[in-house]
């Protein structure tokens, strides 16, 4: 994965980001980016993380943060940050339909995230990625989610967990993979 510089988009989610330090470069520490949200952009859902924190600075534009509270997003400008610890309950967005928000975003501990990323934002260049930005394949889906430390709110992450391992352990079983080479840098087929 080693390929700081790289950039990715996502068209479906309006998203494009710029590896700054990749996983593979940090030891698996540390993900940093430049990220991209275009005017219109799907924003994250609701969710948590077990492990890892983030970490946003606004560069251009405003970025929506609901950290710990979903009803009450604070509005970031040029210059301010947000931590998201642990655990905490969080999603990110941009509040325009007209200007994009550009953002510092670091994960830390990285995990497999830039797999997911790098995966994820392939299939969405190739339409398998539906407008609310899941997987249109079920098992696929699974596969890639289970590689992250992502959880939704309402489920407990610990049944999170064990769905999705059972889910993503039949999506390898028919074939899916969490990586594929065409998504890598300078992949091909």
């Amino acid at each position: 994965m080693e390929n700081p510089g790289d950039t990715i988009e996502n068209p479906v989610m309006k998203h494009r980001v710029t590896f700054l330090k990749t996983t593979q470069e940090t030891g698996g520490q540390v993900l940093s980016m430049e990220y991209t949200i275009f005017p219109g952009g799907r924003g994250t859902l609701d969710h948590i993380h077990l492990k890892g924190t983030e970490d946003f600075k606004v560069l251009s534009g405003t970025l929506g943060v609901a950290n710990g509270d979903p009803k009450n997003p604070v509005m970031l400008k040029e210059g301010e940050s947000a931590h998201i610890p642990i655990r905490v309950p969080h999603r990110f967005f941009n509040p325009s339909d007209t200007e994009a928000v550009t953002f510092l975003f670091d994960l830390k501990p990285a995990g497999r995230f830039e797999t997911f990323l790098r995966t994820y934002y392939g299939l969405a260049r190739e339409g398998r990625i539906n407008a609310s930005g899941a997987g249109k394949n079920f098992f696929q889906w699974f596969v890639l989610v289970n590689i992250t430390d992502t959880y939704a709110l309402g489920i407990p992450a610990r049944l999170q967990q064990i769905i999705f391992w059972i889910l993503s352990r039949i999506g390898l079983l028919l074939g899916y993979r969490t990586i594929y080479p065409r998504f890598q840098p300078g992949g091909k087929g």
